[in-house]
């Protein structure tokens, strides 16, 4: 049985384009998959959204987009680039007050202190 192509056919069609369109765009949303849309071109890598695969890419092409405010070095994450400049807080170095040990950043010293009390 053959179907005609109406007006009405193609407006729903592309009325159904442009939304899907406007999900992906403004949303990160995936109408079809809605898990991990975003794939790589370069690796298998697939992300949940835009920003998460612009961060892989980032790591691919060397891009450091992020820059620290204090000494310029630069991040593919802009977390990673906030947990560096904390470096630069002048509460830090921080001694541990068991052993004297001295640690550049709070994630240093939790792991350090770890080891005094046996927790992995």
């Amino acid at each position: 049985m053959l179907y005609h192509c109406t007006f009405e056919l193609i407006f729903i069609f592309v009325a159904h384009i442009a939304l899907k369109r406007f999900f992906h765009r403004f949303n990160d949303i995936d109408t079809e998959d809605p898990k991990r849309p975003y794939k790589c071109h370069l690796c298998p890598y697939a992300a949940h959204t835009r920003s998460n695969l612009k961060n892989h890419i980032n790591a691919h092409t060397g891009e450091r987009p992020y820059k620290c405010t204090v000494c310029g070095r630069g991040f593919t994450q802009k977390g990673n680039m906030k947990k560096h400049e904390q470096q630069h807080d002048e509460r830090y170095p921080l001694d541990c007050n068991i052993c004297g040990k001295s640690c550049d950043n709070k994630i240093a010293m939790q792991q350090h202190m770890a080891l005094h009390f046996h927790i992995q």
